[in-house]
């Protein structure tokens, strides 16, 4: 009975031993989210402070551009801006500029500086890792304008010009265009509102 009893005993000190180091190897997240990557597999030897992965925090996902020297200068911090992520082209999602690097660098020939966009609602994007994204900066903002695809416009001289159709044939017009961008230009005065317009293939 004695000689059970010790054996007992030291399989119970083996059975701790064995739970101490269990607990020892198991690794827990420093915060809760979404696992999106995983850099090494079962059986595979690790040495401490190695990556093993990445977790993000759908609340707080943020996207990294650059912005030209000269274009920084209509960056603000909080400025809004839209956001199209490469692999979900038809979703829009909205955001801020949270930062601003204060230090130039190089990036494709180019004097550029580093910003750093926070999506307003991160709940609702898909977590993802070194996705790439077009981002838009919102300059100005502006209700009820008459928008036109910027391509239709062509220059005459010192003039704008646009082509409708009217009565099933085309007619050419001077326009006076207000803010304009690479897809989109607002018209202010020389086309109607509902005019079918005619747009270069």
């Amino acid at each position: 009975i004695e000689a059970t009893k010790q054996a007992l005993e030291r399989a119970q000190k083996v059975f701790e031993q064995t739970q101490t180091r269990l607990n020892g190897s198991k690794i827990t997240a420093p915060f809760s989210g979404l696992i999106i990557s995983i850099d090494k597999n079962v059986g595979e030897e690790i040495q401490a402070f190695d990556p093993i992965g990445a977790i993000a925090d759908p609340a707080q996902l943020q996207v990294e551009a650059s912005v030209t020297e000269s274009d920084a200068i209509t960056v603000g911090l909080g400025q809004p801006t839209s956001i199209v992520l490469d692999g979900f082209p038809d979703r829009k999602f909205s955001g801020k500029v949270k930062e601003i690097s204060a230090k130039v660098s190089i990036f494709q020939g180019r004097n550029v500086l580093r910003i750093l966009v926070a999506f307003d609602q991160g709940v609702q994007v898909p977590a993802t890792l070194r996705q790439g994204a077009d981002i838009y900066l919102i300059t100005a903002l502006k209700n009820n304008v008459l928008l036109v695809p910027t391509k239709a416009i062509r220059t005459e001289g010192d003039k704008k010009v646009l082509t409708v159709i009217r009565d099933g044939k085309p007619v050419g017009g001077q326009v006076l265009v207000g803010s304009e961008s690479d897809s989109q230009s607002e018209i202010l005065a020389g086309v109607s509102e509902g005019e079918p317009v005619q747009v270069p293939q």
